[in-house]
C-alpha cells in the first residue's frame, strides 16, 4: 500500500475478478501486528463480496480500519460548490451544477480531485453530489454540514473529496 500524504490514508488499487474475498491489514511485512474487522488487533477477517473490477483497499493507521471500495459505489458527479465558484468561471457562487466546479474521480485511489487556480482570499465550500444540493457534505464530512473554510495565498489549489469518509478539503 502507498500512503497518500494529503489525507494520510494508505491505499492499494487492484483489479479483481468477481468473487468473495477475505483480508486483513498486516503491518511491517509480518502478521505480528495485524488488524481485522472493526480495526481490531488480531481481529476477524474482513469479507468482501466484489462484483468484479478495480477495488481500492484503504487503511487508516489512526483508527486501524481497513476497507474496500470500488468505482460502482461512487456518485455520478462531485462539485466543490462554494463562494469561489465565480472565481472558477461559473456564472455565480454555490453552483453544484457548474462544469468548472466538478471534480474528477482518480481511478488509482478513488479520490475525487480538481486542481485549479484561485486568487488569494478566504473561501467556504462543500461537496455537492450529482450536480445538486440533494446530497452534500460539509465540515467533518457531515451530511448537510457547515461550510469548510479555506484561506488561500493565491495560485494553484487542489480540492479533494473521499466518498468513503465524505471529507472534502483544499490545499
Amino acid at each position: 500500500m502507498t500512503m497518500d500524504p494529503a489525507d494520510k490514508i494508505w491505499r492499494l488499487t487492484a483489479d479483481l475478478p468477481a468473487g468473495s474475498y477475505e483480508f486483513k491489514a498486516a503491518l511491517n511485512g509480518s502478521w505480528d501486528e495485524n488488524y481485522g474487522a472493526g480495526g481490531t488487533l488480531n481481529g476477524n477477517n474482513i469479507t468482501l463480496d466484489h462484483p468484479g473490477g478495480p477495488v481500492t483497499f484503504r487503511y487508516d493507521n489512526t483508527t486501524h480500519l481497513l476497507s474496500a471500495v470500488y468505482a460502482s459505489q461512487q456518485p455520478g458527479a462531485v462539485a466543490a460548490a462554494g463562494d469561489m465558484n465565480s472565481e472558477l468561471g461559473c456564472a455565480g457562487d454555490w453552483m453544484p451544477e457548474c462544469d468548472l466546479a466538478q471534480l474528477t474521480l482518480d481511478p488509482a485511489d478513488l479520490v475525487w480531485k480538481l486542481t485549479t487556480t484561485l486568487p488569494a482570499g478566504s473561501y467556504g465550500f462543500k461537496a455537492a453530489l450529482n450536480r445538486s444540493w440533494t446530497e452534500n457534505y460539509g465540515a467533518g464530512g457531515a451530511p448537510g454540514g457547515g461550510n469548510v473554510s479555506f484561506t488561500h495565498d493565491g495560485g494553484q489549489v487542489t480540492f479533494r473529496y473521499d466518498h468513503f469518509t465524505h471529507l472534502i478539503s483544499a490545499g
